[in-house]
């Protein structure tokens, strides 16, 4: 079985976040304060020669607004 991960590249110097995640476990991940905008999470794991966990739609959006 091909393993799952959270990915988070959230730039602004911040180290990127990448933590596997077995399928139907739940995963608890502390972030650094972030500002304020829209990063992009994702799966980058993917079986050979088929596409990317990713690219089949295993991303989402985490949406940090100002206080």
């Amino acid at each position: 079985m091909v393993p799952h991960n959270f990915t988070l590249e959230a730039g602004d110097g911040i180290d990127p976040i990448d933590v596997d995640v077995a399928a139907g476990e739940t995963v608890e991940v502390e972030l650094e304060p972030l500002s304020a905008g829209r990063y992009t999470f994702y799966c980058d794991k993917k079986m050979v020669f088929m596409k990317s966990h990713r690219a089949k739609g295993m991303e989402g959006s985490l949406i940090v607004t100002a206080e």
